[in-house]
């Protein structure tokens, strides 16, 4: 009998505010679909990851080095294996390096880089070539490459790739995408050519671009390591792993997904706040009705009950839309942001995800509910009887307002202002924190899209101008001298790396190195703590690196190299902490003295360059070609190529903030509608009456508006203030994965002032036209009701 009572009272609410219904059921569905996407991107990625290292059959570990050199390491390699106690596969390929090499395609920038050429033909059974896309017919100049190609640089079956080595193009059509873990990743890249392409590639190419590959996979955790002495002395090498593979596909995508469940988080709890405040003012309203439901026998149980349940069916219909619809949409959603995963994106749907975010969507929903029903005790039959309500004119008599000096549409606005304490407090949370989630969105946009401070900080890389390569036989320190007396130069920095060479710390973590030639012609941008290393026996780390060995400033660090025959292990002393993403967060920097102790053949490899006038930075390029070019191999306008890389980030962040600034501009919005209509079903009585005194619709639609602005303004102060203490600290606790431990973002105030501004101009508008729409509640309308 109490369960059919319930429903049968939760039907008849539901139909009496139909609107209500609908905006809680929607809010509730957005909330729950940006949840679901954020779980969606983590679990399809895990997933999508499993099921190519499967279809591939994928190596855990590979590297690429002359062919000759892996030909005389062929028995050394087979008796390592044999000798290993865990089961290990390897073997080797014949494959083609294209090393500082520019390829383009079609109307597209030119990308400059490493390239990694392989035979599709290949008979082999580690990393098999997986065609997700292909043309129907296959063209006798065909090529194959990564699906990240595609999703990341707008390659197109079809196209005309061409690459530009020693001078000459070869130019090929693209004929399928490919997903591979090792070598189709924004860190590696391979290409794979039919096997005649292939044999007249490597017939005209010289003995510098032979290369072969060789795959490692075994449940070895630490077979890199041990690994790593049998290959001293290699002429070059480039090594890729399961784990950086994994990192380099992974890292943006938890950002993102990071990022939106930050966001879908505050919606849920904004709209749990706005059940909250309705159901607070629905014991207003119908006061009378449950002092006679009470009357008639109904208990407080029944009569909250029926309120908790009324909207966690409510909750349960807009959870379970929201899970469905991010099911479909996933990877629709922001088709960017799984752009960077080099796989082609499957959405995988969990059930017990589904489940979980249901629950505990439901769970907050029924606190919050039975919260705000606590008053229902205090309601009883005789009070509900004689009309005495809570006292919501905060204490204040009407002969205060009538001393006042201020016209009657302040004075009304200032009473309805102050007869709605707990209401007030409602909305300012409701607002502060839309606007705390949108500063925070507004902030990522003004300093990654709009400057380039936040991409520097992030990356920990530093604004160069200017990047070159000099030709191995070139002379270093003439070059360095002719381009530091350049009119336009500001400083010129000798560098190896940065993120080069792998070296090995104690317990055999792995670190990359680094090196400047002066670490204090530096920005510093990548400096967390101490200082750079000055002295031969001093280095700095990065915090990840730190975490790893347990080790911070002032601790002593023991490296070695293993990749060099004679180089013994040196103890260096840790001044200075690092953060950054760019070169994956497992830096250390040397100077070059330091250095030698454990590379002796250690050279530079680069040079960077700061201008005076960074407008100038394509004439510095071309004077540099005109008087320089035999010398280098490459040269390159350092802030593109930096930003460049970073452009599907920006992308992504432009994606998100729309999304961001139109759901809490919606959820404010509706609020405010929410709030205006409990005003005007309040004093429905009041406002009939003064329209029977001469008061216009307009009027009272005007003084309930000016009664919210306050309100409005207030919140969107707290929202900011919030903004100032919080917005770094989030993006650290998002960015910490990748490296990042404090951040410096400003807040752009122009920003936030308009998008405050145009939060309550909207407000104010809406609800001027919500209550002129409500021309019902006249003295007729009153007198006919009884009241």
């Amino acid at each position: 009998m109490m369960i059919k009572r319930i429903l049968l009272f939760n039907l008849s609410k539901i139909k009496k505010n139909v609107y209500g219904s609908f905006v809680f059921v929607f809010l509730i569905a957005v909330s729950s679909f940006l949840i679901g996407i954020s779980f969606s991107i983590e679990d399809s990625f895990s997933a999508l990851f499993e099921t190519v290292y499967e279809a591939t059959n994928s190596a855990d570990y590979s590297a690429i080095f002359p062919r000759e050199y892996l030909e005389s390491k062929k028995r050394d390699i087979e008796s390592f294996i044999q000798k290993s106690e865990i089961n290990t596969a390897y073997e080797t390929e014949d494959t083609l390096i294209f090393l500082k090499t520019a390829i383009s395609v079609e109307n597209k920038e030119e990308l400059q880089g490493s390239w990694i050429i392989r035979n599709f033909d290949r008979d082999n059974l580690l990393s098999t070539v997986n065609l997700v896309e292909k043309m129907e017919t296959q063209p006798e100049n065909a090529i194959f490459v990564p699906y990240l190609c595609k999703t990341l640089f707008g390659f197109q079956l079809g196209e005309n790739l061409s690459i530009k080595y020693l001078d000459e193009y070869k130019t090929f059509v693209i004929a399928g995408f490919t997903e591979d873990i090792l070598y189709g990743n924004r860190g590696v890249m391979a290409f794979d050519v039919p096997e005649k392409s292939f044999s007249e590639l490597e017939n005209s190419l010289g003995n510098e671009s032979r290369s072969a590959l060789l795959l490692l996979k075994s449940e070895d955790k630490g077979l890199r390591q041990n690994f790593i002495p049998l290959i001293k002395e290699a002429p070059y090498g480039t090594y890729t792993d399961i784990a950086s593979a994994r990192y380099s596909m992974h890292s943006t995508l938890h950002v993102y997904s990071i990022a939106i469940l930050f966001f879908s988080m505050v919606t849920l709890i904004v709209v749990c706040l706005v059940m909250y405040f309705r159901i607070k003012d629905s014991f207003y309203k119908d006061f009378k009705t449950i002092g006679v439901m009470k009357a008639l026998g109904i208990s407080d149980r029944e009569i909250r009950l029926s309120f908790v349940f009324q909207y966690i069916f409510l909750g349960f219909m807009g959870s379970v839309l929201g899970i469905l619809l991010s099911a479909v949409l996933a990877s629709t959603f922001i088709p960017s942001i799984t752009a960077e995963s080099g796989m082609k994106w499957v959405n995988s749907f969990h059930v017990m995800r589904g489940l979980e975010i249901l629950s505990v969507n439901l769970i907050i929903v029924f606190l919050f509910a039975f919260q705000a029903t606590a008053t229902v005790k205090k309601i009883t039959p005789v009070a509900a009887i004689r009309g005495q309500r809570g006292n919501y004119n905060g204490g204040i008599s009407h002969s205060f307002f009538g001393k006042i000096p201020l016209s009657l549409d302040f004075l009304s606005a200032i009473y309805l202002l102050i007869c709605r304490k707990k209401q007030n407090i409602a909305i300012c949370l409701i607002v502060a924190l839309a606007v705390l989630s949108s500063s925070f969105f507004i902030t990522l946009f003004s300093n990654i899209v709009q400057k380039e401070d936040g991409l520097s900080q992030i990356s920990g890389m530093e604004k160069f101008d200017i990047v070159l390569k000099p030709e191995k036989e070139a002379d270093i320190q003439k070059l360095y001298q002719t381009i530091s007396e350049m009119d336009n130069t500001k400083a010129v920095i000798k560098c190896i790396g940065p993120g080069g060479g792998e070296i090995l710390c104690d317990n055999n973590v792995s670190g990359r190195v680094t090196v400047y030639d002066d670490y204090e012609k530096l920005e510093k941008i990548g400096l967390y703590k101490g200082r750079y290393p000055f002295y031969d026996n001093e280095i700095a780390i990065s915090v990840n690196l730190s975490k790893s060995l347990k080790k911070g400033i002032g601790d002593v660090i023991s490296i070695r190299n293993d990749y060099q025959e004679q180089a013994p292990e040196e103890e260096y002393v840790v001044t200075g902490l690092t953060q950054g993403s760019y070169t994956g967060g497992l830096d250390i920097f040397f100077t070059y003295d330091g250095i030698l102790k454990i590379e002796p053949d250690a050279s530079w490899e680069s040079m960077y360059l700061y201008l005076k006038n960074n407008r100038d930075i394509e004439v510095a390029i071309s004077k540099i070609q005109s008087q320089m070019g035999d010398e280098i191999t490459y040269i390159e306008n350092f802030k593109e190529l930096f930003n460049s890389q970073f452009a599907s980030v920006i992308a992504n962040v432009k994606a998100i903030l729309l999304w961001v600034l139109f759901v809490s501009m919606f959820i404010t919005l509706t609020t405010v509608i929410l709030l205006v209509k409990t005003v005007v079903l309040n004093n429905e009585s009041d406002f009939a009456v003064m329209r029977a005194i001469g008061f216009t619709t307009y009027q009272i639609a005007r003084q309930i508006s000016m009664s919210i602005l306050p309100i409005l303004t207030m919140a969107s102060c707290i929202g900011y203030l919030l903004s100032l203490l919080f917005t770094n600290r989030i993006s650290i606790l998002m960015l910490q994965g990748m490296g990042i431990y404090d951040l410096r973002f400003n807040l752009p105030n122009g920003y936030i002032l308009c998008y405050a501004i145009i939060l309550i101009l909207l407000s104010y508008f809406l609800s001027i036209l919500y209550v002129c729409r409500q021309s019902k509640y006249s003295p007729n309308y009153i007198i006919n009701r009884g009241e």
